[in-house]
């Protein structure tokens, strides 16, 4: 986890670069010319000190946030930027990597700006005129306005998706985009990195579906630093904890629980057991593990805090307080990387809302009717046939974004390293190829859409029997109010005043 700005106003550099500070504590730096200035902050998670911005064998200046877990030199930043001279955006399309970067190329007086294919690290860039600013933090760029038109949109749909953003003249780099912008013309030319990707419905190996799928999450946990794990008593986090136990990581699992008291409306006190089930886990196989408690009188500070250093509205306080909650410990035990099991719902169904899926009218007029409308979405990834997955895939980008942004930014305000295990880009890859059958498989005792068939059974090896035999999927949240419609309209509202102060 690192943080960085890249600006035309040189002379804000300093003060933009250390309003996320938070992000890389370890270091800070900054290089600039007669265009440009660039500011970044060091969080060193491997070891090496890899100050930037770097300069690469051809001269020209690279800032990355983000791990490149395919590297083969322990300076990954040079590993990129390297690849990055001799091959340009197409070199990250084929290797397994979480973040974002700007890369410019001094003699053509351009530069690249490109996020991650599941938008894991932050990338915001403002431009009016002949003024532009990219930055990892939307807390860096202090002159933004805010946009009416996108809050009233922001009322009817919480997903800030694409390059939607809650600020005039800013936007969000979608996941798996890439810009090149020309710096004497200040056009764009908008690619995607999800191109030579496609949706398809092959038949699966289960063999080679585990050994993918252990390879893929042990090549991403892989760290020497104190590490967490967030622990649910969901098949997700225990599934990669199952098959991270046993490895040479300095792994700590952080369990949220939730105190007694009751919501405003109504109390959802399922989420209250998760504590429990995670426990249970933890206990049975050995795994160190501390509980976080949270109070419902922490909860509107703790969201406050997080709107305060990402100045970003998302969804609602029962989200981002655990999370919160939840990093704050794993910083003071001194972890540097955090391990979640974001979006394997999205890999395997598991969500309610799955039960629509089944439809594949409803599949193919959400993709006809908003995706295929979506112009940072490429168009040729979609199947033709398997409609279930390209629903699926659009949760991906979509759903799923929200959540492990929202963990990274969380985690980034602790210092730390935020890492989904379950998404690189092989993995992906091999997945979106699987025919979603498999993926959709029913079970009478659970309810349609929630009974993850490929994690449940394929991978009961490495699942506890008291959370692979649990009926109920409860997700992560805490309980009070749970998704009611009046509250969250007003914390909604409230949220947007208070950023508007900001």
């Amino acid at each position: 986890m690192c943080g960085f700005v890249v600006t035309t106003r040189k002379n804000d550099i300093e003060y933009m670069t250390m309003r996320q500070k938070h992000r890389g504590p370890t270091d800070h730096s900054y290089w600039q010319d007669e265009r440009l200035a660039f500011g970044h902050v060091l969080l060193d998670v491997n070891g090496t000190h890899q100050i930037q911005p770097f300069k690469t064998k051809k001269g020209n200046i690279l800032v990355f946030n983000g791990e490149m877990y395919d590297s083969n030199i322990d300076n990954d930043t040079a590993f990129l930027g390297n690849g990055l001279d001799l091959f340009g955006y197409r070199f990250i399309g084929n290797t397994d990597w979480h973040g974002s970067f700007v890369y410019y190329n001094k003699k053509k007086n351009k530069l690249i700006i490109a996020r991650d294919h599941f938008g894991a690290k932050p990338l915001w860039i403002y431009k009016k005129g002949k003024d532009l600013t990219i930055s990892t933090s939307l807390r860096s760029i202090h002159f933004k306005e805010n946009n009416t038109k996108t809050h009233h949109m922001y009322m009817n749909n919480p997903l800030w998706l694409g390059n939607a953003s809650p600020y005039t003249n800013i936007i969000k780099v979608a996941p798996g985009q890439v810009w090149e912008l020309d710096l004497e013309t200040l056009n764009i030319e908008r690619r995607n990195l999800w191109g030579n990707f496609r949706i398809d419905s092959s038949n699966i190996n289960i063999n080679e579906f585990k050994t993918k799928l252990i390879t893929s999450i042990k090549k991403v946990a892989n760290t020497k630093q104190k590490t967490a794990i967030f622990l649910s008593g969901g098949l997700d986090s225990t599934c990669a904890l199952g098959i991270l136990k046993d490895t040479n990581i300095d792994l700590t699992a952080y369990i949220c629980d939730y105190g007694k008291e009751g919501g405003l409306v109504h109390d959802h006190d399922g989420f209250r057991k998760e504590a429990k089930m995670a426990i249970k886990t933890c206990e049975e196989w050995g795994v160190p593990y501390k509980v976080v408690k949270l109070d419902y009188s922490s909860v509107h500070h703790y969201h406050r805090m997080w709107l305060a250093h990402t100045h970003f509205p998302w969804v609602d306080r029962n989200r981002t307080a655990p999370r919160y909650a939840l990093c704050k410990a794993a910083s003071r035990d001194g972890c540097k990387v955090v391990l979640t099991g974001d979006s394997a719902d999205e890999l395997f169904t598991g969500y309610q809302h799955h039960d629509r899926y089944y439809n594949d009218e409803y599949n193919k007029e959400t993709i006809d009717n908003y995706a295929s409308k979506q112009r940072w979405i490429p168009k040729q990834i979609f199947s033709k046939t398997d409609y279930k997955n390209n629903a699926l895939w659009y949760d991906l980008v979509s759903t799923s974004e929200q959540n492990i942004l929202t963990t990274d930014q969380t985690c980034g305000m602790w210092g730390m390293e935020s890492r989904p295990v379950f998404l690189s880009q092989s993995f992906v890859r091999y997945m979106i190829n699987i025919e979603s059958g498999v993926k959709f498989k029913t079970h009478p005792d659970h309810q349609i859409g929630t009974y993850k068939y490929l994690l449940r059974e394929v991978m009961k090896d490495y699942l506890p029997e008291h959370v692979r035999d649990r009926r109920q999927k409860v997700g992560w949240s805490s309980p009070w109010d749970n998704n009611h419609q009046e509250l969250t309209r007003l914390w909604k509202l409230q949220d947007l005043e208070f950023i508007s102060n900001l």
